[in-house]
């Protein structure tokens, strides 16, 4: 006996939510755009619309990165989307600094429920490490390695 198995296409405009909760951004020291990836799962019927943007944390518009905000749609049958964020260039700070991006007001899905178990927003967070911690933490090396030990 052979079992044919057949799936009807999902009539759900499905779920929307970032691909991960937590971005670390590679190179801090040069201007650069992040890209954020969106996914839409559960279904993709019809076409969605889902705000999004960025909020201030530690990290500083206009100084860290350049805030945005704007509406990111999903046509029908797409069930991935990229946005980005431009990280702005700094020659040498000591601390990490984070802001959030935001998924809000979706409209023909639904967002879904975040680590916080905020159901009218999805959060990610985007961290930019410090720039020159491990240069400085090498020339501490190299001045330890370069002093004489004691006879």
């Amino acid at each position: 006996m052979v079992w044919q198995l057949l799936l009807a296409p999902s009539k759900s405009p499905g779920v929307l939510s970032f691909f991960s909760q937590r971005v670390a951004v590679r190179n801090p020291g040069a201007r650069q755009f992040e890209e954020i990836t969106l996914l839409r799962t559960g279904g993709c019927s019809g076409s969605v619309l889902c705000e999004y943007r960025t909020e201030r944390m530690t990290a500083v518009p206009g100084y860290h990165y350049t805030g945005t905000e704007g509406v990111i749609e999903f046509e029908d049958g797409v069930t991935e989307q990229t946005l980005e964020v431009e990280i702005l260039p700094k020659s040498e700070h000591r601390a990490s600094s984070e802001f959030l991006v935001l998924l809000e007001e979706a409209q023909g899905a639904s967002l879904a429920q975040d680590a916080n178990g905020a159901p009218e927003c999805n959060i990610l967070l985007v961290e930019i490490p410090p720039v020159g911690a491990r240069r400085s933490c090498l020339r501490l090396l190299e001045r330890v390695n370069m002093r004489q030990p004691l006879q």
